[in-house]
């Protein structure tokens, strides 16, 4: 430190440029696994939504638990366009700003036992995208529509 040749100076310019740029790193991953959460719980919700809008209950009283499939996923693009403010491709935008996109790889549904199940990514922009390039998150999200019977719950067939 008592250098008087300017090389104390020279380590504080790169330590603290060190630090803003791990601060920077830091900052972005918590975004963007903030955001990653938030729509993996709307896609959950409108998931779950349509799996109970698209049961059959005239198979209810009956003890059987079915769902309509195509209604099913028909309630799920609806959701994704009408509560998530996607666009035809499945585009999101903050004012005129591009924000993301959900891209769906597989859109499985099954009437016995009532379950729905969409795999896909959400890609977006990093502040490093620079650096990055877009990014893609994986995700897998599933609602089944069990029936509760006395003793436990099961499957319904």
């Amino acid at each position: 430190m008592r250098n008087r040749q300017g090389d104390t100076f020279i380590f504080i310019i790169i330590l603290v440029f060190f630090i803003l740029t791990l601060s920077a790193i830091v900052i972005e991953y918590f975004r963007m696994e903030s955001m990653y959460q938030q729509i993996e719980y709307v896609l959950q919700r409108g998931i779950n939504g349509a799996v109970e809008y698209a049961m059959l209950d005239e198979y209810r009283r009956d003890g059987v638990a079915r769902m309509d499939t195509a209604v099913a996923e028909e309630k799920l693009y609806e959701y994704l366009h009408e509560s998530m403010a996607l666009d035809s491709e499945l585009n999101k935008y903050a004012g005129e700003e591009w924000d993301y996109q959900l891209e769906i790889e597989n859109l499985r549904a099954t009437e016995s036992p009532p379950r729905l199940t969409l795999d896909g990514a959400l890609k977006t922009r990093s502040v490093f995208s620079f650096l990055a390039g877009e990014v893609r998150l994986p995700f897998s999200i599933s609602s089944v529509n069990t029936r509760i019977v006395e003793g436990g719950s099961r499957d319904s067939k």
